[in-house]
């Protein structure tokens, strides 16, 4: 039976909406009703006016002197459950004593648990509680009587973040199966659907025997159909495209339908829907999810090794649950440490790397049942057109965990600003590119890792990052060796004073190596845009060091030369030397420029690159 503490949240609006209805119905007024219920004569009228809500009392007083109204218990409950209150069993086996005598008893459809053909073991979800909350309340919320307030929900997000793992949290929620008393209905949708097959099992699931699918999807409509159905169905993994399409339209009146997929449109295709886009765990729930799959046999001592090495990995993959399942099932075979090895990107070893952390995870763990990253990455991949199958290998070619604007990826695709920001827009959609701002995505790091691995095997890595410099000059201009480029913009103490010139200088001899643009580090935590550009100013960098360095080498030699030899004419070789000091000043002074360029870079106020 469905307890107070599972119902819904109460809907007075609709309860007293209602209320007039029911009294038309028996022939009342609200003055009567109130008599009847041993009330003054306005309290009806104040109930109706929203300005009082009846108590416990006065509901189960109220369902006594109305029960005529309602043809079925199932009437009677929809409309008492608005306002938070249920009749209990023996009282309706009293009011509705012909009914109970036709059909025995309350329904009770089938659940989650009754039905065998899940992919893999329900998994304990942990964390999500707003979520599990929010999808709970809008399931079981109704606008007006027996008016549900959304008929579709779709849970979206990017491949492996745990839709399908809240969706069964939710077919198996206790509120969810006592609410939805005619049952839970599941079908694994994918990219070739069945719909014949999932009816005729739907079909047996509600005590049909269907000897056709023709003669499943007749019994499905009409028991749908019913007014007094409330079924909740189940699509996972559902893609456009595709003919899912009659597995929802058999939903009645009363039946709700969730959703989950990876592509964010689907919620705009019907009314009364609702989106859900589920992020990603934040580290302590990530933590605790690896913790969860650790063997619980295992020692205290043994744990307490574990745990600092969870956190380490949880990150590496990007808190990225289906990830995380298979990097722990892994490291359970190899240990954490070589998997934590094996995670972590070596661009100290082999620039540019190879991204293999995906692949890496592809090691068959104890279970083979579980998910493998890179499949569920492949599958909306393959779902794209072949130029946005293009631009997100292309994505591959950027920093990992870096953000970037539009203009960064007009540079990257070689197309203008408006072709990228709805190219940008549909990979959004189809949840392979995360949104951080208006008008700034980001990719996440398992993400960029298979974006890398594709443009490799298709021979399109930018190996010598031709693109950073186009980045750089589409934001600040040509990089004239002669003056500084990078917007002037000071956090310091006053420039040209010698305090400034001392803090900077530390600063800057401090942070380039480690905090700038690292050579030995993925450039995680600041933007495509501060990293292009600086990345282009060492280069320049290195040019003119390296430049500088045979110039003073020469002139070195020809002062030499100068000193011991009598025999070259004096007025060539003073030309050769003042030619040869020229060139040295001048590397020199483009060497300073570029230092002067990368402080500047340092102290730019956050955003400055990005809103250009």
């Amino acid at each position: 039976m469905l307890s107070e503490r599972l119902l819904p949240e109460p809907n007075w609006d609709a309860f007293f909406e209602y209320l007039p209805v029911v009294l038309e119905r028996v022939d009342m007024v609200p003055s009567n009703l109130a008599t009847a219920l041993g009330h003054d004569r306005s309290t009806v009228s104040h109930w109706l006016s929203r300005r009082t809500r009846p108590s416990q009392e006065s509901l189960q007083a109220m369902a006594k002197e109305l029960r005529e109204a309602f043809h079925t218990p199932l009437e009677m409950l929809d409309w008492m459950e608005l306002a938070g209150w249920r009749p209990a069993e023996q009282d309706l086996r009293r009011w509705f004593a012909h009914w109970f005598a036709e059909h025995g008893e309350l329904p009770r459809g089938p659940r989650l648990t009754d039905q065998r053909y899940f992919l893999r073991p329900a998994e304990r979800m942990v964390g999500r509680e707003e979520e599990l909350a929010l999808v709970r309340g809008w399931l079981t919320s109704a606008e007006g009587f027996r008016r549900p307030a959304v008929k579709v929900l779709v849970v979206g997000g990017m491949a492996g973040v745990g839709k399908t793992t809240l969706a069964r949290a939710i077919g198996e929620d206790p509120l969810i199966e006592a609410y939805f008393r005619d049952g839970v209905l599941w079908a694994q949708v994918g990219q070739q659907p069945d719909p014949r097959y999932w009816m005729q099992e739907w079909a047996s699931l509600l005590g049909w025997i269907p000897r056709s699918v023709e003669s499943a999807k007749r019994y499905l409509s009409r028991f749908l159909a019913d007014e007094e159905r409330r079924v909740l169905l189940i699509l996972d993994d559902v893609w456009p495209g595709t003919p899912f399409e009659p597995l929802i339209s058999l939903a009645g009146p009363q039946c709700r339908v969730l959703i989950t997929s990876q592509v964010l449109t689907i919620a705009e295709l019907y009314e009364r829907s609702r989106l859900l886009h589920l992020g990603l765990p934040n580290h302590e729930e990530a933590v605790a999810m690896a913790r969860g799959l650790l063997p619980p046999e295992m020692d205290t001592k043994e744990q307490a090794r574990w745990l600092p090495i969870l956190g380490e990995i949880v990150e590496a993959v990007g808190r990225l649950p289906v990830a995380i399942r298979v990097a722990v099932a892994v490291a359970l075979l190899e240990g954490p440490e070589r998997v934590l090895g094996y995670l972590r990107a070596k661009e100290d070893v082999a620039p540019p790397p190879r991204p293999e952390r995906v692949l890496r995870l592809e090691v068959a763990g104890p279970d083979p049942r579980c998910s493998k990253a890179r499949a569920a990455f492949e599958a909306g991949y393959e779902a794209l057109e072949e130029e946005d199958r293009r631009r997100f290998r292309a994505l591959g070619n950027l920093p990992t965990g870096a953000s970037f604007g539009v203009k960064v990826l007009a540079v990257l695709w070689e197309e203008d600003a408006e072709r990228a920001e709805a190219a940008a827009q549909r990979l959004v959609r189809r949840s392979l590119l995360g949104r951080v701002g208006a008008n700034r995505y980001t990719l996440h790091t398992l993400l960029h890792d298979f974006a890398a691995a594709l443009a490799e095997e298709a021979g399109e890595r930018d190996v010598k990052g031709k693109w950073m410099g186009r980045v750089a000059v589409a934001l600040v201009g040509k990089l004239h060796w002669w003056r500084p480029v990078v917007p002037r913009v000071w956090t310091g103490p006053k420039p040209f004073s010698r305090e400034w010139w001392v803090q900077g200088k530390e600063e800057l001899f401090r942070d380039v190596p480690k905090l700038i643009l690292p050579r030995q580090r993925e450039a995680e935590g600041i933007s495509v845009e501060t990293w292009a550009t600086g990345k282009t100013l060492l280069q320049h960098l290195d040019r003119y060091t390296f430049l500088c360095v045979p110039e003073t080498f020469l002139l070195a030699i020809l002062l030499l030369v100068d000193f011991f030899s009598n025999e070259l004419p004096s007025k060539a070789m003073d030309r050769i030397l003042f030619l040869g000091i020229t060139l040295v000043l001048l590397t020199l002074w483009a060497l300073v420029i570029r230092l002067m360029d990368l402080h500047r870079l340092h102290h730019l106020p956050r955003g400055i690159l990005e809103e250009r």
